[in-house]
Order: C-alpha cells, then structure tokens, then sequence
C-alpha cells in the first residue's frame, strides 16, 4: 500500500509538471494567434477600435457583416477608415453595443448592420465562446468567471494553440471550408472567399413578428455614445431572394417599426439588400465575393447619398 501511494504521489507530481507551463504562460501570448476559432478574432476587433485614428465609419452588426462587407472597398470609396465589428449574431445586441462603450470619438460615424429581430442576450453556445477566447468580453455580459474557470481555459487554450500549429500544414492544403479567425485589417471575414460555394440549405426559413427591443436599446446607446446625434445609421441585412418571399410581411413590419423612430438614418429599404440566392455561401446572411461586392459599393453610395461623411 505505501509503494503504491509513492508511486500514485510521484505520478501526480510528474502530471503536475506537465501541466504548470499550461497554467502559467499563454501559448502566443494574450493575443492567442495560434487560435484559429472565430470568436478569437473579437481580441483583433477590439484592438482595432481602440488604436486606429481619425474620422472612422464603425459598423456594428452580427456574421452579415462580418462575411457580407469589403470595408476596404467602401474604405477607397469613402477617403475613411472603416472598422468592421461584426462577427457573430449570436453574441447578441447588447454584447456588440458594449464592445463600443468608451471607444467612441465624437465625429465616429456608427453603421448599425443588424440581423432581423436580432436577440439581445448571447446564446449559451456563444456565452461559453466568448469567456473562453475573449475573457474580457464576459463583463459585457455580466458573466464572472472564478479562477478556476480561468486557469482550465488557459490550459485549454494551450492545448488547442499546440493543435492548431501541428495541424496548420494539414489545414493550408484543406478543401474544405471550415469557419476560421482569418480576416483582413478592416475586420471583414476572408478565410472564405478561397473555397467553392458548398450546397447551400433551404433559405425558406421563417421568422416570427414581434415588437424589437433591439429599437429601445439602439436608441439608449445612441443618446448616451458620446457621438454626434447626426452620425448614426442603420442599413438592411443581406437575404436569400426565398427568404425575402417567405417573410415579406414580417420585414414590412420590421420597416415600419424602424421607420417610426428617427434617432438612426435608415439608408436603404430591405429590398435593397435582396440577393439571388446563390449568392449566399452558407447560410443566409453570408454573402460570397460578388454578392459582397455589390453590397459594399451600395453601402459606400448610400453613405454619400446621406451626406454622411461631410
């Protein structure tokens, strides 16, 4: 029995070894680079906000815009810095307008590109993603993480950083589309556009009517942003021509609910924002290089047809 303990003791100290780098350093430093999960590229995101300078149009918004805009595009157009902040919806409204709280300047133009009824609370899914690849986004949501929840997702992190650089020559020759960090300096999704459009599903998805408090919310974060009252806007999503059919009366709606509260320029109508669906890359929302395109440039002339930027 005591032979046993010994060894059960020299074991344990022998895993502990193992395991202390883990705990105590963070493999690609506080940036995480060897992370390929998209939620990591909110560390480059949040980054970006707060270090670049000048006039800039800050766009806030689920994946329609992180995989649906060419900022550098509307960037050339425009003569303006544009910081795209859009990743996932799921994160929810109230996630994205904290992301913005204390990072405004007061001649910042804000670009809300919102998904329909956008939910102002994160997913679990998305919850859990966001404390373990951008822990300080959990006090946006209001959600503290203990220490040992902080010392089991830095070994974690590790582990999937070790993972990530063994497999990086297996992924470079990959055919096959998986979601990645992978993004250009304006923030927009780019690990995409290399790959063949897959199959995309039935578009046919309908969406259920109510009163967005996600009005209520963009309205209080705007009088309280700091930024001009005149220098926020609100453009349509990106949607399947089928999705457009199947839910035209509830976007009707939508747009007359947006249309009674003016605190936002609303710069285009839904329709505006209508593609063919093989436009979309996998799923609504997610435009592929034309589609993206086309966006861009109508985004880039409806900012102007505003007198935005003067």
């Amino acid at each position: 029995m005591i032979h046993f303990l010994k060894r059960l003791f020299l074991f344990l100290i022998f895993v502990a070894a193992l395991l202390s780098p883990l705990c105590l350093i963070t493999i690609g430093g506080e940036k995480m680079k060897y992370i390929d999960n998209p939620v990591a590229a909110l560390i480059d995101k949040q980054e970006r906000l707060k270090t670049s300078k000048g006039k800039r149009i800050i766009i806030v918004g689920g994946s329609n815009a992180f995989f649906g805009i060419d900022s550098k595009l509307i960037s050339e157009q425009l003569g303006i810095e544009v910081v795209n902040m859009g990743l996932f919806a799921g994160f929810g409204l109230d996630f994205m307008l904290q992301q913005l709280q204390g990072n405004l300047k007061n001649d910042d133009i804000v670009l809300f590109s919102i998904e329909y009824l956008l939910m102002s609370k994160p997913n679990p899914k998305a919850k859990e993603s966001i404390i373990k690849y951008f822990p300080i986004g959990a006090t946006f949501i209001n959600e503290p993480i203990s220490f040992e929840d902080k010392l089991i997702n830095k070994i974690k992190l590790n582990v999937e950083s070790i993972q990530n650089i063994a497999l990086r020559p297996l992924k470079s020759k990959s055919t096959t589309y998986i979601q990645t960090r992978e993004m250009n300096e304006y923030g927009d999704a780019i690990g995409y556009l290399k790959f063949k459009k897959p199959p995309h599903p039935d578009f046919n998805v309908k969406i259920e009517y109510r009163k967005w408090e996600g009005i209520n919310k963009i309205y209080n974060f705007v009088t309280k942003s700091g930024v001009k009252s005149n220098n926020f806007y609100f453009i349509y999503p990106p949607i399947p021509k089928s999705f457009y059919h199947v839910n035209n009366e509830v976007i009707i709606k939508i747009e007359n609910d947006l249309k009674l509260n003016n605190f936002v320029k609303v710069i285009c109508k839904p329709s505006d924002m209508v593609y063919d669906d093989t436009m979309f890359f996998d799923t609504y929302y997610h435009l592929h290089n034309e589609g993206r395109e086309d966006r861009s440039n109508k985004i880039a002339m409806f900012l102007k047809q505003s007198n935005a930027i003067n």
